[in-house]
């Protein structure tokens, strides 16, 4: 263990006992092999920040580069977001390969660094007070309200019963029918709201369709990525099978060399 990972005692407990207040998929038996995937920490970043962690992002992992994938993931898309940039690429290599005290120091930096965001967030909402003062006194609204219509009934009755002082002037006469025709009708233009709603409809269709497509990408490489697991796994256990298959086999030989030897005397 390094130095930068040797926590005390006490500290430690304070992780643990922080850690099982979370509902996580997978038990903390191992801290650091079942953290080093990156997946429990998504699921706890997920329940302090649930709109900015997207738990699919972060497929479970036996292979190391694939482990780091998730935590380079990780460490872009919700520490940098909130500022909390603590995780450097030798962190992250430690934390993968099981390197002991390294995730309960990451534990630890984020669980200081979510408290600090959260009692920031907490300062700079108003207080009960401030809402009470800036919000408008309806009585004084209502006032207000019928002054305004007394203001507007007596300024439409004046209008009313003042008479007019200019004269209509006399209509003119309309023009000769010749001059009408050769007037070149003008084209309307048709207004360009309506095209603009359409192309912005359009983009975000798009916009939209693009991300599920991502989405759908990110799904199927992280099943690959699972069946490559598996399939690594598989090939070890039947490696190890047939070479039990091979060390029978050569005892089974030499028993009846034994054997043929001692019925031979």
């Amino acid at each position: 263990m390094t130095e930068k990972y040797e926590l005390d005692m006490d500290t430690l407990g304070d992780i643990y006992e922080w850690v099982d207040t979370f509902s996580i998929t997978r038990p903390k038996k191992n801290i650091a092999r079942d953290f080093s995937d990156c997946v429990n920490m998504a699921e706890v970043a997920k329940h302090l920040f649930p709109k900015l962690v997207d738990v699919h992002n972060y497929p479970p992992a036996n292979a190391v580069p694939r482990k780091i994938t998730n935590w380079n993931t990780f460490n872009v898309k919700v520490l940098k977001k909130l500022g909390m940039n603590f995780l450097t690429s030798d962190d992250i290599q430690n934390i993968s390969s099981c390197v002991p005290g390294s995730i309960e120091w990451c534990l630890n930096e984020f669980k200081q660094a979510s408290e600090a965001y959260f009692a920031k967030k907490q300062s700079s909402q108003p207080s009960p007070q401030q809402k009470k003062i800036s919000k408008p006194d309806p009585k004084a609204t209502k006032e207000e309200h019928h002054e305004e219509e007394e203001l507007d009934d007596q300024s439409s009755e004046a209008d009313f019963d003042s008479p007019s002082p200019v004269q209509k002037e006399p209509t003119p006469p309309p023009a000769p029918k010749e001059e009408t025709k050769k007037q070149p009708k003008q084209p309307q233009k048709r207004p360009l709201v309506q095209t603009e709603e359409r192309s912005i409809n359009s983009s975000q269709s798009v916009a939209i369709l693009q991300k599920k497509h991502d989405e759908e990408l990110a799904e199927k490489d992280a099943a690959i990525e699972q069946l490559k697991d598996a399939i690594d796994t598989l090939s070890q256990k039947v490696s190890k099978m047939e070479q039990m298959l091979r060390l029978k086999e050569s005892r089974i030989q030499t028993l009846t060399m034994k054997l043929q030897q001692s019925g031979s005397y």
